[in-house]
This record gives C-alpha cells, sequence and structure tokens, in this order.
C-alpha cells in the first residue's frame, strides 16, 4: 500500500481529486486529499488574509496529523506551489513529487509571476470586478479546460468556489530543504491550451523530469482519471 497525498488547485477543493482517489483505493492504496482554507467545503472560512502561506501550512498539518511517510506528492495547477512550499518543510516525508499541470514556481515567485502578465490581469480584473477585490471567480469558460460532456460540467459547476487572489499573489519562501535528488514527475495534458503549462512541460523536460502526458484536457484528474491515476501509481516507491 502506497499513500497519495493529493492537491487541489484554484477554485475547487479535495473533492476534485474524487474519482482518482477512487481509483487508486481500488488498487488498495490509501488517499489523503486535503482541502485548503477558504476553498470548497472550507469556503466559508475565506477572508482576505488567507494566503500562500496559509495554504501550505494546511498541507504541513495534514502531512503531520495524518503522519504519512513515502509519501506520492501531487499537485493540480495552483496545488503545484503549495506542494513546492510544504515539500520543503517536510521533505523527509517525501517519496516523489508530482506536478499533474501545475505551476512549478522558485524561491521568491508567485503563482500569478509564472503564469504571466496577461493571465494575471484576467485575474485581478475578476476580483476587481466580481470578488470585492480579493476573491478571484472562476474566470474562465469549463470549456477551456477540457470540460465538455454535460455530467461532467454539472458535477463540477455547483462545487466551484472563488479562489482569494492574496494566495495567487503572495510570493513563495523555500529554505533550499527539498533534495536535489527528490523524484520530480510531470504530467502534461497534450489537449490543453491553458498557459502557460506547456511551457511548465517543456520547462520539466529540459530538466531531466520524467514526464508523462494524457490525451485530454487541463482537468485531466476529472476527464481521465484513471490515466492520471495509472501514472500517480508509476510514481510509487
Amino acid at each position: 500500500m502506497v499513500t497519495f497525498v493529493l492537491i487541489h488547485g484554484a477554485w475547487t477543493g479535495g473533492w476534485f481529486w474524487w474519482r482518482v482517489a477512487n481509483v487508486l483505493r481500488d488498487a488498495g492504496h490509501r488517499v489523503v486529499r486535503p482541502t485548503l482554507t477558504g476553498m470548497g467545503e472550507r469556503s466559508h472560512l475565506a477572508t482576505r488574509e488567507v494566503d500562500l502561506n496559509l495554504h501550505i501550512q494546511d498541507v504541513v498539518n495534514c502531512l503531520r496529523y495524518e503522519d504519512v511517510n513515502r509519501v506520492v506528492f501531487a499537485g493540480h495547477g495552483y496545488g503545484g506551489t503549495v506542494l513546492t512550499g510544504a515539500a520543503d518543510r517536510e521533505p523527509q516525508r517525501i517519496h516523489h513529487l508530482v506536478y499533474v499541470d501545475a505551476f512549478t514556481p522558485g524561491n521568491g515567485q508567485s503563482t500569478l509571476g509564472v503564469a504571466g502578465p496577461q493571465l494575471a490581469a484576467r485575474m485581478q480584473t475578476a476580483a476587481k470586478e466580481k470578488g470585492e477585490g480579493w476573491l478571484v471567480p472562476m474566470p474562465f469558460d469549463l470549456a477551456e479546460f477540457g470540460i465538455t460532456a454535460e455530467v461532467d460540467t454539472r458535477w463540477i459547476t455547483h462545487r466551484l468556489t472563488p479562489m482569494p487572489l492574496k494566495a495567487l499573489e503572495q510570493q513563495l519562501k523555500l529554505t533550499g530543504s527539498i533534495p536535489a535528488r527528490l523524484p520530480r514527475t510531470c504530467i502534461h495534458a497534450t489537449r490543453s491550451n491553458v498557459p502557460p503549462f506547456g511551457e511548465v512541460a517543456a520547462r520539466a523536460r529540459a530538466s531531466g523530469w520524467r514526464y508523462n502526458e494524457v490525451d485530454t484536457g487541463y482537468f485531466s484528474p476529472v476527464t481521465d482519471p484513471k490515466a492520471v491515476a495509472q501514472l500517480l501509481i508509476e510514481c510509487a516507491p
């Protein structure tokens, strides 16, 4: 049995990994999928002060209180930023880092900084116009994320929650504790046109990371959970 800790991205929650988690559990593995403060079923805790540091602490506490070790640690989208920060604080618990079309910021970078000025402006404009300046409502059509089936659209739409802008803007502070030898994998959805994950995937390949693809859109854990789960299992100890 392997333990998988799965970190969701913006606008979603631990529920986002539900289908992947079912496949992993059916294969006999343990799955932990925390929800970050102010999102998903914890959206009632959203405030102007919710930031990246708080989300990293959410995950660090989850690792500690679940008392997990040799973890396959995976993140999607913004979850990659949180994953990196938490791994820097608890590197001894991690066996493999997996970025599923996820941000891979370095020390001093923010999620929006990595995303680029065009995407950052889209987020900030959405917060200003519809989120009282601090919450980012979903500024994309689900079809942009590869969600086209009506059943998937219904399943996702009523679960989406606004994303705290401060968490996207705050710079990641790393201590350099993640060992260089720690395995890293990038999983990229080939039908995704969501920036900047094509560039992220190219950088990962150039850096010598393990690299895999799934033939679907950006929300691959929803649209092809079996393929994503199988690639996660391949990262197991």
